[in-house]
């Protein structure tokens, strides 16, 4: 994962890096994920068009064909823009933020593509400071569709200002070049047999939930997950979407968790005409169940989701997320989480967040870290057992 930081905070993971590597030792967690298949330039993939959930404008076709570029460069065999068009156009495929089996299946057939990839745009802003914040991700054209990679990043540029503010990116174009550069360095790393750290887990910068509990998640049971998108209270347009890609990719890094694709997820849900508005009732919850063979599902809802603006915007994260299984009809998970960028912050903004997208992702590594601890045993903190109905 890559998220935005401080200069000092980059000096900091740069020495844990290099003892880190040096000595050859880091967990699972701190492990990119490896992926077994053949060689790059064998290996086609269709880039789909960016899915912008930012709620505002941003040059998208310029986006993807840098993305594009970059994919190629490091060796990836891509589906040219003409035929993945014709596909789209002759399969009046609409909907481009995930993929569905049928979907898959004919980019397949048709077009020999191994997977697509999918990148949704979370925020974007060309004024100074240049922000930008993405996720990606590598479905599986091959049977059910299947996430093999999944990564993001988020970047500001005054992350690194350096000294006499040499370290400052003024140009949106080059602060999505870094971005884009990093993104592809993480799924070309994922087709290797060796690792990539995770520098920013080593520094355990996690905020713990404001309220949590957690029931039966044994760790030596498989789950087969389904993350719903949140429902949204907040101002923030595609907030509930938002905050689902996080949990997708954060719930992949935990060993005993399969996460069904969104797309298929989505296909499902319009296809047995599904609503939730308000929460989850136990006969979707059911139909869910069955028909994506999942034995627990996430839901959750967004209240508060917003990107400081400017050099000194706070950015401001407030949800709540609950875990239900199949077997009982139980909440075996929900938590209750609040954190603004500027919590960690002492002096000379040291620890300061620039992001939602990073404030988020590190609240739900908080959760996440709570999941793994222990998996199994009854756990209240922050406060007491959340109510099922939070």
């Amino acid at each position: 994962m890559i998220s935005s930081i401080s200069s000092s905070n980059r000096f900091v993971l740069v020495v844990l890096t290099g003892l880190f590597l040096c000595v050859g030792c880091a967990g699972p967690r701190g492990m990119a994920e490896t992926m077994q298949r053949p060689e790059k330039g064998s290996y086609r993939i269709a880039i789909f068009p960016v899915e912008n959930l930012s709620g505002g404008k941003a040059p998208l076709k310029e986006l993807r064909l840098s993305l594009a570029e970059k994919i190629k460069t490091a060796g990836f065999d891509v589906l040219p823009d003409d035929s993945l068009n014709k596909f789209l156009a002759r399969h009046r495929i609409r909907y481009i933020g995930g993929i569905d089996g049928e979907s898959a299946r004919d980019m397949a057939e048709e077009e020999q593509v191994q997977a697509v990839l999918i990148p949704s745009l979370e925020y974007y802003d060309d004024s100074y400071p240049p922000k930008i914040a993405l996720t990606a991700r590598l479905v599986s054209t091959a049977g059910e569709p299947e996430i093999l990679w999944m990564d993001s990043i988020a970047l500001s540029g005054n992350d690194s200002p350096g000294l006499f503010d040499t370290g400052l990116i003024r140009d949106p174009a080059k602060l999505t070049d870094k971005a884009f550069r990093e993104l592809t360095r993480s799924l070309s790393d994922s087709f290797g047999g060796g690792f990539r750290v995770s520098v920013d887990q080593l520094l355990k910068k996690k905020f713990p939930p404001r309220q949590f509990y957690r029931s039966d998640l044994a760790p030596d049971k498989q789950f087969r997950i389904v993350v719903l998108p949140f429902y949204n209270r907040s101002d923030r347009k595609n907030a509930g979407e938002i905050m689902a890609l996080h949990f997708v990719q954060e719930l992949r890094r935990l060993g005993n968790f399969t996460v069904v694709e969104p797309g298929m997820v989505r296909h499902h849900l319009l296809q047995y005409r599904l609503i939730m508005e308000g929460g989850v009732t136990n006969a979707n919850a059911d139909v869910i169940y069955d028909v994506l063979q999942a034995n627990v599902l996430l839901t959750g809802r967004v209240i508060d989701y917003q990107d400081g603006r400017g050099e000194t915007g706070v950015p401001t994260v407030d949800f709540s997320v609950t875990m239900l299984d199949k077997e009982h009809h139980m909440i075996v998970l929900a938590a209750d989480s609040y954190n603004t960028g500027d919590d960690r912050v002492h002096f000379f903004d040291f620890g300061r967040i620039s992001t939602a997208y990073g404030v988020a992702i590190e609240m739900i590594r908080g959760i996440m870290d709570r999941i793994d601890m222990q998996r199994g045993t009854p756990a209240v903190e922050g406060g007491g057992r959340i109510a099922p109905n939070h």
